[in-house]
């Protein structure tokens, strides 16, 4: 198996999960300021969860294979 740095995955993986993690919520932020509703925050919870796992889970799997 070829290391995930020499694939050119590394970075479409990290700007994968920024966008999960950072830019999806803020554009639904701004949403709910406008419309204030209970699933757009729900939404913004839930884009931050799955960014955020796979920023973990990217880091886990480097983590591993540089070892």
């Amino acid at each position: 198996m070829k290391k995930i740095n020499s694939i050119n995955y590394g970075g479409k993986v990290l700007g994968i999960g920024c966008v999960f993690l950072f830019l999806v919520p803020g554009v639904l932020c701004l949403i709910q300021q406008i419309y204030d509703s209970r699933i757009i925050y729900r939404m913004t919870i839930v884009s931050a969860t799955v960014g955020a796992i796979i920023i973990f889970g990217f880091f886990i799997h480097l983590a591993m294979e540089l070892q």
